[in-house]
């Protein structure tokens, strides 16, 4: 490899081909990559990025592109690309490296490190003088003292080792207090006016609200109901929100969910349509069905490939009318175009998504969003309410093929296996709340797809332009083994059962550290990533740890293997005694402690009453497991086929119920016991 020119030409992932064009001689992440550094002796240049960010696009037109910026970083370093969906170890990583040397993080993450890969120094967006300067005098100080460099690179790596110490548990009991302390803690953080974290940044966090949700129902906590209540209406209301083409942006620069950064990304559509149909189970309000319909189309329509896989992201940036790229252009409106449009209806569509100061933005442009009540736009224009939601929906699909005339974002158009998975888990969630078959065949189509192209013996992360290309993290086995699980409880079809039981063992072999009981994010053949980091904390995704927590518990109810069991159970007390902590950081761990300090049912079924699982489905029960499988206790009786298909089990450890046929016995069981 000729490593005096830029070497990105020739990539799938198209954040590195944005850049393979700059001057500069951007390198892959690659063990020769890090090979050449130390023959050369010179430093490294990580720059991590993705397609859709905002800040990585003016980085690379304000310095990237610039040439007195290459000839610094070409003469006397080695620079290096990553595309942090492809390389998240490798973003954990060096992520982890800059908050401890600066206290903050985000997107470009610029890192110098030793050639060997060690950090010494991070920064994220950074004008060009105040980057030049940086790498000249970081230049000069490896040239003059590179001992001193050395010191504090192995100062900051025990520093990141340090954040991977693992304490004993204190105790070993599931407590319901243990949970209640840790909500009061969080609720302190409760913005009971918009909804969400007070102040801003608003990110909408799906996943602890996903908790939030349950534990609320659970414990008939009304309070904590009626914060995601209102959560969910003001997102669902807000900018944030596309309210012409569906599908939601990744977060408000406001606190009011007014104003988006507007890329949007599948992981969090994915996990937002998952999040809404299940507080349209719990809450029955029709808003909430249609807000992860809408969702799901938009991922069915504007991310779906020909292949039944889906795409990453597009971009906050598009073609204005000048020809320039400028951030949310292809959302926002101007009031005189909208009034052209619109003609009689404006009005009634300016009171109803505020085209006014209060949907203002900037430079004469308006971003939509709703504050009104409608009851009072009802009686203002003399509508019902059918009247008023046909006027809307009329106006929108005005506005949408006004929109179809402008530039679309740029479409990040690789594949990522566990972005996937939580599609799967989005069609099969929205399918219990609605039994809308189509979205159930919209998961069966995906999974088929996700096992033939990017599994072969491992798991692959990506799929770009016909080919897998990368072996998959945790992160992409946690996923899919969590929406194989998900299937095999909708379907009863064994398949899913069979593979996600498969993945699982090539996860064990593969990711466990048995003296941690963890599992790192990186596979145990990468080499040139010198220090292997477990992912524990909850972030906009939930961490891969704790969803293999999860799928352990579900594991061993379903196999009744006690390895399974114990181990969630073994990485479940690791990490309780910091929920009250820091509880937002451990919501996903918190709704597996959940199964031990409520009761959780299995719910089995006879063979000729597997059909009455669609009942069970449909409700909100997160604590009931459903099989077609009889428990193994119970088939080790005396018990004969012929008096048991006709039959529901429901059973709590190894406890049963009496066998019933009725649906509404199952039901007050599990609810009224």
């Amino acid at each position: 490899m000729n490593f005096a020119q830029n070497n990105l030409k020739n990539q799938s992932s198209p954040y590195l081909l944005q850049h393979a064009n700059n001057p500069i001689h951007w390198q892959i992440w690659s063990e020769n990559t890090l090979k050449e550094a130390q023959k050369q002796d010179k430093l490294l240049i990580i720059s991590i990025g993705y397609t859709a960010c905002h800040w990585c696009h003016v980085m690379e037109k304000e310095i990237f592109e610039k040439q007195e910026v290459a000839h610094l970083m070409n003469e006397n370093f080695i620079s290096i690309k990553v595309d942090r969906e492809e390389h998240p170890d490798v973003d954990q990583f060096y992520m982890l490296a800059l908050q401890i040397m600066t206290r903050q993080g985000g997107w470009p993450l610029n890192i110098i490190a030793l050639p060997n890969g060690k950090p010494i120094w991070g920064a994220t967006y950074l004008p060009q003088k105040q980057w030049l300067s940086a790498l000249h005098q970081l230049k000069d100080l490896y040239q003059k003292d590179p001992a001193k460099m050395e010191e504090y690179a192995e100062k900051l790596e025990q520093g990141i080792l340090s954040t991977q110490l693992i304490e004993e548990p204190k105790n070993t009991l599931f407590k319901k207090e243990t949970l209640k302390e840790a909500v009061q803690k969080w609720s302190q953080n409760f913005d009971w006016t918009n909804g969400g974290d007070k102040g801003a940044p608003k990110f909408m966090m799906p996943n602890q609200l996903q908790y939030l949700l349950r534990y609320g129902f659970q414990e008939n906590d009304k309070n904590v109901l009626n914060y995601v209540k209102l959560t969910l209406y003001k997102i669902a209301q807000g900018g944030i929100n596309d309210a012409v083409g569906g599908g939601f942006s990744r977060y408000s620069v406001d606190d009011k969910w007014h104003i988006p950064h507007f890329e949007k990304m599948l992981y969090d559509n994915a996990q937002l349509a998952s999040l809404y149909a299940k507080a349209y189970q719990v809450f029955n309000e029709d808003v909430f069905k249609e807000t992860a319909k809408k969702t799901l189309r938009f991922i069915e329509k504007e991310l779906g490939n020909p292949e039944d896989l889906f795409y990453a992201s597009y971009d906050a940036d598009s073609l204005n009318e000048k020809g320039e790229q400028e951030e949310g252009a292809y959302y926002i409106w101007n009031k005189a175009l909208l009034q052209e449009l619109l003609k009689k209806d404006f009005p009634l569509f300016s009171d109803l998504f505020n085209i006014n100061h209060k949907g203002y933005w900037e430079n004469g442009a308006y971003v939509l969003f709703k504050t009104e009540n409608s009851k009072e736009l009802l009686e203002k224009y003399n509508l019902t309410e059918e009247q008023l939601e046909q006027k809307e929906a009329h106006c929108l699909q005005i506005l949408q093929q006004e929109r179809l005339k402008r530039p679309l974002p740029i479409l990040d158009h690789k594949c990522l296996t566990s972005w996937n998975a939580l599609t799967i888990s989005s069609f099969i969630n929205y399918y219990q709340a609605t039994t809308d078959e189509y979205y159930l065949n919209l998961a069966l189509q995906s999974a088929r797809a996700i096992w033939e192209k990017l599994y072969d013996k491992k798991l692959f992360k990506n799929y770009v332009n016909g080919e897998k290309q990368i072996l998959g993290t945790l992160e992409d086995y946690a996923f899919l083994i969590k929406a194989f699980l998900e299937l095999y409880q909708v379907t009863f079809e064994e398949t899913w059962l069979t593979k996600a039981e498969e993945l699982t063992g090539i996860a064990f072999a593969e990711f466990f550290n048995e003296e941690k009981n963890l599992f790192h994010l990186s596979p145990k053949d990468n080499t040139y990533l010198f220090t292997r980091l477990f992912e524990v904390h909850d972030n906009v995704i939930p961490s891969s740890n704790a969803v293999m927590c999860n799928n352990l518990f579900i594991l061993g109810k379903l196999s009744e293997k006690e390895t399974y069991s114990k181990l969630a159970k073994k990485m479940l007390h690791t990490y309780a005694d910091s929920f009250k902590s820091t509880p937002a950081n451990y919501s996903e761990w918190m709704n597996t402690y959940l199964n031990y300090t409520n009761p959780y049912y299995s719910l089995s079924f006879g063979d000729k009453c597997k059909d009455k699982k669609s009942y069970f489905l449909e409700r909100y029960l997160p604590n009931v497991l459903l099989s077609p499988k009889m428990p193994i206790h119970l088939s080790q009786k005396d018990f004969r086929e012929s008096d048991n298909s006709d039959y529901m089990f429901l059973c709590k450890e190894q406890a049963c119920e009496k066998p019933t046929k009725k649906n509404i016995e199952v039901l007050h069981q599990i609810l009224f016991k």
